[in-house]
């Protein structure tokens, strides 16, 4: 099951091609999450925030060619942040 990411528009213009039309989709057992492009240092970086509990990871120095491999970058920082949060102990 897919869990929808929703983008601001300075993002949905950086990931045009990684976009799909809007399609039901149950938010599943993530929830809905909203993602936003900001800058550090001329470096993209992305805030992506869930909207049921306002968790928040930053994906930073994304590039063009990182896109193609973007669900993998999330998931190993979301798992990331999630057990430096003492959240999850074990993999």
């Amino acid at each position: 099951m897919r869990t929808p990411i929703y983008t601001s528009r300075k993002l949905e213009k950086q990931v045009k091609k990684l976009i799909k039309k809007k399609q039901k989709i149950d938010c599943g057992i993530l929830g809905k999450w909203n993602a936003t492009l900001f800058y550090v240092s001329r470096k993209k970086c992305w805030l992506i925030s869930n909207a049921k509990t306002q968790y928040n990871v930053i994906l930073t120095d994304i590039k063009a060619e990182d896109l193609k491999s973007i669900d993998v970058i999330f998931k190993n920082a979301f798992y990331g942040q999630l057990t430096y949060d003492g959240i999850i102990t074990n993999f």
